[in-house]
């Protein structure tokens, strides 16, 4: 019961926060362009101005052992993803087009400082020791990177994430693992209509919070070797993301398509433009 208070809290503030939320993105300036060419507000921090004070209250009945770096690592994903939303360049695509510029160019660019400081993020919340610290940092890092590279059309990440995180919630029950991921669903289903509408886009900014606490959900929840199989998967689906298209896959399995246009608006054939 706890926990469904703790998703309800969660909820509840996401929606009175929303409209808010979205005039103090715009008046700042804090928009991006979508795939369609549409501006739009980004509306990530919103996850974090609703799960961390809903985590606090919780913490004030029930003590939560990872409260603070969890807060502490979901607060520098969305700055850092704020900061690649706002002002990246957008002039390379991919882990590996982040790495030719800085060896070939010299330059570091936003995304490559987004990785990095996405990787500070993981590191606050790992406990294990060497070398199984690296194996779950690199979960950590690589699901928030996956979560982002879903984001190409309107509300395909928050489906992603309500698929990965559906079975995770229910092989986590009960425990904190599950509080977190439950009050995450809550919030994600609050800003799903807007992604789906058109009306904001998530960006980096939410991406990668999403993907962290997926990543955490695995370590907490899974046993050394299924992390390992995790990590392969994820370095697989990094690859195919390298050199293959996400869409293509989609639109060409129906079943995906019918998933992946559910609740989107009609019009959706334009090229990917990945941020």
């Amino acid at each position: 019961m706890s926990i469904v208070l703790v998703a309800l809290l969660a909820a509840t503030l996401a929606y009175s926060l929303r409209e808010s939320l979205l005039f103090w993105v715009r008046a700042a300036g804090l928009v991006v362009t979508n795939y369609q060419g549409k501006s739009v507000p980004i509306y990530g921090l919103g996850y974090v101005l609703a799960l961390v004070p809903s985590w606090i209250l919780a913490n004030l009945l029930w003590p939560l052992e990872d409260l603070l770096s969890l807060s502490l690592a979901i607060l520098l994903a969305t700055l850092i993803g704020f900061i690649d939303d706002a002002a990246g360049a957008g002039d390379s695509k991919g882990l590996k087009g982040h790495l030719l510029m800085a060896i070939n160019e010299r330059r570091i660019t936003t995304g490559l400082l987004k990785v990095a400081y996405v990787f500070i993020a993981a590191l606050l919340l790992v406990q294990s020791s060497w070398p199984w610290l690296i194996l779950e940092v690199l979960v950590l890092t690589l699901f928030s990177n996956l979560i982002n590279g879903f984001d190409l059309r309107p509300g395909r990440a928050n489906k992603v994430f309500l698929m990965l995180t559906v079975p995770l919630f229910v092989y986590a029950y009960p425990g904190l693992v599950s509080l977190v991921l439950l009050s995450a669903i809550a919030v994600v289903l609050v800003y799903l209509p807007l992604d789906l509408g058109e009306a904001a886009i998530m960006g980096d900014a939410g991406a990668y919070v999403l993907g962290l606490l997926l990543g955490y959900a695995v370590i907490r929840s899974f046993s050394t070797s299924e992390v390992f199989l995790v990590l392969l998967v994820l370095i697989y689906l990094h690859w195919f993301m390298e050199v293959g298209s996400i869409s293509e896959v989609i639109e060409k399995n129906s079943v995906l398509k019918r998933m992946d246009e559910w609740g989107r608006l009609k019009e959706d054939n334009h090229n990917e433009n990945r941020l």
